[in-house]
């Protein structure tokens, strides 16, 4: 196990965590980054998944916690819980509750696998069209498909449609940051204006980028985040003598 600051990584919805490649290609040297995916099982919502992603964390050094779109509310839960050695918290293009609009929430059949298929592929389409989505990246995406259940990712988005979180969010005592995109067609910006109600104290950065920013432009993301986990691990959550005793 690697001993540097470092980051750990939970995915999107795919949950493979195969998507981080481009981002984690550019780490800078001297950091670490840590990738949590998650078992392919439709019944794994939000609850479930918590518990497995407090055991996959470190315990042996300090690290800065990013939670990518479908698992920003794991991250604010997790941050909630005194975790040895986490210094701050990164919520990349993500939510604190429903992204969905109230009227689609209980249209559940629109989120069937076969429509979550189609609507990724057309999601992917349309910002290759419209110069948001590198060729690269398009066809990391097809790639990814043969590791994705739809049957998963249909049971994940109707997760996400009574998710809330806001109230852990104001518990949340180490610092916060909001990496957003400014062309989001997934997650809509009132969801980032919840949060930066909700908590005024947060850390903001918007890239020029559709939703998939960490594939899309990784090294603008490092720029925006770098300085900021660099003074959150100027002071550690957690004395390195309870470091110790947890691991």
């Amino acid at each position: 196990m690697t001993s540097g600051p470092t980051i750990v990584l939970l995915p999107g919805l795919d949950g493979t965590g195969r998507m981080f490649g481009p981002f984690v290609e550019r780490c800078p040297r001297g950091w670490d980054t840590q990738i949590v995916s998650y078992p392919r099982d439709p019944h794994l919502g939000y609850a479930e998944l918590l518990p497995m992603v407090l055991d996959a964390l470190p315990t042996d050094r300090p690290y800065i916690l990013l939670g990518e779109s479908f698992s920003g509310p794991l991250v604010v839960q997790a941050a909630t819980r005194n975790l040895p050695g986490l210094c701050g918290v990164i919520l990349c293009a993500t939510f604190a509750n429903s992204p969905t609009v109230w009227y689609l929430r209980w249209w559940h059949s629109l989120f069937s696998p076969g429509r979550v298929a189609w609507m990724m592929r057309v999601e992917a389409a349309a910002s290759r069209l419209l110069g948001f989505c590198t060729r690269d990246l398009h066809d990391q995406v097809r790639e990814t498909e043969p590791d994705v259940c739809f049957n998963v990712l249909s049971a994940r988005i109707k997760a996400t449609m009574t998710v809330d979180v806001t109230e852990e969010l104001q518990r949340v005592t180490v610092p916060m940051m909001y990496l957003g995109a400014k062309w989001d067609l997934v997650v809509p910006q009132r969801c980032r204006k919840l949060i930066l109600k909700l908590r005024p104290d947060i850390a903001t950065a918007t890239i020029a980028a559709s939703h998939r920013l960490l594939q899309n432009c990784p090294d603008e993301a490092w720029n925006a985040v770098m300085p900021w986990m660099t003074k959150c691990l100027g002071r550690p959550a957690t004395p390195m003598r309870e470091l110790s005793k947890a691991a």
